[in-house]
């Protein structure tokens, strides 16, 4: 076991340094380390407060009805089945997609503790979404109802113990499937297949869920009744299916000390059996499925062809943006991780408010939906301006191209200071891109609201503006997050994007910013200002802080771009 945790502090390592880099620079990085993570604390705070305060009003909403073992037994499968989700490109290329097998297999380990040490790599992933999304939910719950201390000891251990058992079964069924097909051989189509799935599973999901909710109409006491009525049948389904949840949820929501101290060991003992069992079946099947013949059957290597084209626009900055989009497109990770995100997020969006409309029944026509959003958001209050903008500011946050963009030049980063460019023309072109991305998925938002007459002209501008300068503001500060710390030592491109903290440093930092919007929202509900005040205010923010960062990048740019390589 001490060896295992050993190689998992390795790997942990390998994973988020450079380890080939100088002994000057790591000491240098090391000495920011404490900064960081006070960053980073501060960052999932931002968050995870909301979730926090949103827990405490369910907490002390749903005490009063007895509705509170309900909604554990709704929570706790659903996150289970986040967990999953968010698993499957994790787990696969932590297993599959790393270049450390090699290296792993020549060494004196045993099978099962190179399958502990990566299913531990791939476990600590799933901690920082729980941290931000779960636990805070859990916590803010306990506020809310009074619950007790070994309450909130649950929870902690829920957290910890949550994701063991899912990704158990997930990694059971990914060595089974690539021990005995031959999926480990084609990396990159693998990508798209997994893409492919992940869509289907979002979809199905979103069905699924929608399915078991009804609209909550009327007045306060039909409201609870329906609430009593549906949301026991769709939690006791979850429960269900998510079986290995039950224990958890027992333990929270039951008040007898004894029993709730049972069942919380029940839940650690189900999940330690799912993760044995994976370590067994694994022990079998992942390293003959890594020294397989689908494995080790060599191709034969294509001489790539020199083919030289006239280069007929001699625009340098549309040239290396063009050249980045071909190296995004061209690649299987790069593609799914920076370009497929923002087109599945608004197709998820508008596939779930069909769904909702098919299971609203015939009663409920889009006119009369349109007619009460209509009635209900109302954009010349300044606060309502101000939460659309931050609900709309989250899905500007799946664009990593920014934040990534030194780091997935690799080895050869070097070029881009010895090169007769000018930094920021460099810098511009690595923007652009994030730019253009982020903004997608808000646009194609705004347009079909615009369409369907949600909301007129002036709203989309007086929405749009805010968002767009948003959007740049939080790109440019990735831009400087990946130029003073890239990873360019990799083999794998998974390294790059998916295991690059510069990238989820971006995603707190996106955040942050929309929590900081819902700040100003509540502000405004105490202050009356008119809708296009707000828009002002926010475009102004935003647009002081793009002229700040490119200031910044403007007068320190070149001595970045020296420190790389």
């Amino acid at each position: 076991m001490k060896t295992a945790l050993y190689l998992t502090k390795i790997l942990l390592k390998n994973g988020f340094t450079d380890l080939t880099t100088k002994r000057s620079k790591r000491e240098k990085q090391s000495n920011s380390s404490a900064t960081l993570i006070i960053v980073f604390v501060v960052l999932i705070g931002m968050v995870a407060a909301p979730m926090a305060f949103m827990g405490f009003s369910y907490g002390m909403l749903f005490k009063q009805y007895n509705l509170l073992l309900d909604i554990f037994k709704l929570l706790i499968p659903v996150a289970s089945i986040m967990v999953i989700f968010f698993s499957i490109f994790t787990f696969i290329s932590v297993f599959y997609l790393s270049s450390d097998i090699e290296s792993l297999l020549s060494m004196p380990l045993k099978p099962w503790q190179i399958l502990l040490a990566k299913f531990l790599n791939a476990l600590i992933s799933v901690y920082l979404i729980e941290l931000m999304m779960l636990t805070p939910i859990l916590f803010g719950i306990g506020v809310g109802a009074q619950c007790n201390l070994l309450y909130f000891l649950n929870t902690l251990i829920i957290t910890i113990v949550l994701p063991i058992f899912p990704l158990s079964i997930l990694g059971i069924l990914t060595v089974s499937v690539m021990r005995y097909s031959a999926l480990s051989k084609m990396k990159d189509k693998m990508q798209y297949v997994i893409m492919a799935f992940a869509l289907i599973f979002a979809f199905s999901m979103q069905i699924f869920t929608s399915a078991g909710g009804t609209a909550l109409e009327g007045s306060e006491e039909e409201i609870i009744a329906l609430i009593q009525n549906s949301l026991g049948n769709t939690a006791n389904l979850l429960s269900s299916i998510m079986f290995f949840t039950y224990p958890a949820s027992l333990a929270l929501g039951l008040s007898n000390i004894f029993y709730s101290i049972l069942w919380i060991l029940a839940f650690i003992a189900v999940s330690l059996l799912g993760l044995t069992l994976f370590l067994w079946v694994g022990e079998k099947t992942y390293i003959k499925g890594i020294l397989g013949k689908p494995q080790l059957k060599i191709k034969k290597k294509k001489e790539d062809k020199v083919v030289f084209v006239e280069e007929k626009n001699n625009n340098l900055f549309i040239n290396l943006v063009s050249n980045e989009w071909r190296t995004m497109w061209r690649s299987p990770v790069f593609n799914m991780n920076l370009i497929s995100t923002v087109i599945i997020v608004p197709i998820v969006l508008v596939f779930s408010f069909f769904v909702g409309m098919i299971e609203s029944g015939e009663e409920l026509n889009i006119g009369e939906l349109l007619s009460s959003l209509k009635g209900f958001v109302d954009f010349n209050s300044g606060y309502v301006m101000a939460f659309t903008i931050a609900i709309l500011s989250f899905f500007t946050s799946f664009a990593m191209v920014a934040s990534t963009a030194i780091s997935r030049d690799g080895k050869y980063a070097w070029i881009n200071k010895v090169i007769p460019v000018k930094p920021m023309t460099i810098i511009n072109a690595k923007v652009f891109w994030g730019i253009v991305l982020g903004f997608i998925p808000v646009l194609f938002i705004t347009l079909l609201g615009l369409v369907v007459g949600l909301f007129n002209v002036l709203d989309f501008l007086l929405i749009n503006i805010p968002l767009f300068l948003l959007v740049v503001f939080v790109n440019y500060i990735g831009i400087i997050i990946d130029l003073r710390r890239p990873k360019l030592d990799w083999d794998d491109e998974h390294t790059a994007v998916k295991n690059n903290v510069n990238g989820l440093f971006f995603m707190l930092i996106d955040w942050a910013v929309t929590a900081l919007i819902v700040g100003i929202g509540v502000v405004l509900l105490f202050i009356n200002i008119p809708g296009f005040i707000t828009s002002i205010i926010l475009s102004l923010i935003f647009l002081v802080g793009c002229v700040i960062i490119y200031k910044l990048l403007e007068n320190k740019g070149l001595s970045l771009f020296d420190k790389i390589g």
